[in-house]
């Protein structure tokens, strides 16, 4: 019933807000600590997996969403009675290591429009479509990375960027070090560019200097 809700509720403020009916009282939004380190721009799909089932599994609420770049989160209540302090949420949350913070007034209304968009939020049911955003980039990086230090053909290239990019989503998180050699068949790399690829994930997912 919760994963229905989750669907069908934002279709009805979508529908509402149309006719100038929508149920705003209803919705919280709050700045949070989601974005990815490996990812600057976006947050981490898994950590909000984990946050929006414990959030979703509370009865006072119908629905939540994080946005893509993980510094907001939105919370659709039951009922606007049921709403929950930002410190209720808290101990909700702290098995998470997240602190939720009430946004500013004046930025609601801006954030509300965002939000009958319905792009760039995402809530249980869409948040894997952003932890398939976050592999993408890390697979970019690494394969930028490899490219400057080995030739790699374009065939590889793509090869490359799936296997990563599976490796990191079926993962919920890359852990690429115990996959190199079956991500390096698949490219068909010589011996030496699976050494190279070794030392470039070995520097990390994550941005070095002067990269993306």
């Amino acid at each position: 019933m919760r994963n229905l809700l989750a669907v069908v509720l934002p279709l009805m403020l979508l529908a509402r807000a149309a006719t100038g009916g929508d149920n705003a009282e209803q919705i919280a939004f709050y700045n949070v600590a989601l974005t990815c380190s490996s990812a600057p721009k976006l947050g981490c799909g898994s950590r909000a997996k984990r946050v929006l089932a414990s959030l979703t599994a509370d009865k006072r609420v119908a629905a939540a969403w994080v946005n893509e770049a993980g510094t907001r989160l939105a919370v659709q209540w039951m009922q606007p009675t049921a709403a929950l302090t930002a410190d209720q949420l808290n101990d909700i949350l702290g098995p998470h290591a997240l602190a939720v913070n009430p946004i500013e007034e004046a930025t609601r209304a801006q954030l509300i429009a965002s939000f009958r968009t319905n792009r760039g939020w995402f809530d249980s049911g869409s948040i894997d479509e952003l932890s398939r955003k976050e592999s993408a980039v890390i697979a970019e990086r690494l394969v930028r990375r490899l490219a400057k230090r080995r030739p790699v053909s374009e065939t590889q290239s793509t090869t490359l960027m799936k296997a990563i990019m599976k490796a990191c989503w079926d993962r919920e998180g890359c852990q690429l070090e115990q996959d190199i050699t079956s991500i390096a068949q698949q490219a068909k790399l010589d011996r030496s560019a699976v050494g190279a690829l070794r030392k470039v994930v070995a520097l990390g997912y994550g941005p070095l200097e002067n990269e993306q």
